[in-house]
This record gives structure tokens, sequence and C-alpha cells, in this order.
């Protein structure tokens, strides 16, 4: 309740155009907006840019927001846009080979952090398999991942992000938790282990210390 009034309370100094009060909304909000585009990408390059570019629209169509209580859905709803924009403008590849995409993943994600427990946790065989399952999943099926399980949002919310209706939010994240047990059943791993996996993506894509949700 305490974090709910604080970003309540910096939107709406925001909205009042003080350049102040919205640079501080902006650095506030980017490391959680970051986190959750790294998530859905799993790209730090192409996070870095897009985070830029949300932030950018986000102090653009800040008075659109009518209601300040749902500042993250609307927030994530313009990364899930900017997201889907770059997906359908790239180019169709051939998908790079596992190994060279985690060997990839682990230099970038060496940018955002240089704690030596993590190191040696992306180096360890369970995380990289962890990490190409959930590479081969729908862009979409990570973003209602992220947003459930570690931004924890209500249906209701996912529905607004995602722009559909909150029965599709709920067919989406059943969805992507069925594709994601395929996924890792396919790197070997038993279904029963989902919760477990999810935790450990979240930890190898954080910012910040993630709680899943069941």
């Amino acid at each position: 309740m305490e974090q709910e009034l604080k970003w309540t309370g910096l939107v709406r100094r925001a909205q009042t155009g003080q350049k102040e009060d919205i640079n501080k909304l902006a650095q506030e909000a980017e490391g959680r907006l970051c986190a959750y585009i790294y998530r859905v990408t799993l790209n730090y390059d192409l996070t870095q840019d897009m985070s830029q570019e949300v932030l950018l629209q986000m102090i653009k169509s800040l008075n659109q927001l009518n209601s300040v209580e749902s500042f993250w859905p609307w927030l994530y709803r313009i990364a899930q846009n900017k997201i889907q924009e770059f997906y359908k403008a790239k180019a169709k590849k051939n998908p790079a080979l596992e190994e060279a995409f985690y060997k990839e993943f682990i230099s970038q994600r060496s940018k955002y952090h240089q704690e030596e427990g993590l190191r040696k946790l992306l180096q360890k065989e369970l995380s990289k398999k962890v990490v190409v399952a959930m590479k081969h999943l729908k862009q979409q099926y990570r973003a209602v991942l992220s947003l459930r399980c570690f931004e924890q949002l209500s249906y209701s919310e996912i529905a607004m992000a995602m722009e559909c209706s909150e029965v599709r939010a709920r067919v989406l994240f059943y969805r992507a938790k069925q594709a994601l047990k395929k996924e890792l059943s396919h790197q070997g791993l038993k279904k029963g282990l989902l919760l477990m996996c999810l935790g450990l993506f979240g930890k190898l894509t954080a910012l910040r210390e993630p709680q899943a949700r069941q």
C-alpha cells in the first residue's frame, strides 16, 4: 500500500508538468521497466535503447493517463507496443545456435551485474537450459509470464498492459505456462520444476530480487 501511494503521488506531481518531478518519475521507473523489457527480449543492448524510447513516450503521453493507479499497466502497454513493433519490423532470420545465443546472453548479462555469485550461476547447465527454454517461447508468452510472476500484476492489469480482455489474459498466462513446461521438457527438465525454473529465470534477468507468484 505504501509503495502504491508513493507511485501515485509521484505520477500526480509529474502530471503537473514540473521538469524535476518528470525526471524523478523517469529515473524511478527506469530500473523496473528495464527488467521487464529484458525478460521479454533477452537482449541487453535492445533493452537499453527501447527503455529510453518508452520513457520518452511516457513523458510525452503522461497527461493522457486518466488513472494514476494504472500507471504501471499503462507503462507496460507502451513497452509491449514497442516490443511488438520491433519484432514485426525485424526481418525473420534463422534462429541462432543455442550455444552461441547463451554465450551472448552471458556476455550481455555481465553488463547488468558484476556479482560473483551470479556469474557462477550463469555458468551452470541448468541456467542455460532455463534461458534457452524461455528464448524459445513467443515474446507474448514471455511478456505475460513476466507481468504476472515478476511484476505481480493482477489479471485485469495484465489485460490493460496487453490490450486484451481479462479472460484473454488468463488464457495467455495458462498457455504460457504450458508452453514453458513443454520447452523445459525438451531441455530434459521435469515439468514439476516450473516454479523453480521461473524463480531461476527471474534471478538471472533481474536488476532486483524477484518474487515469483504461483
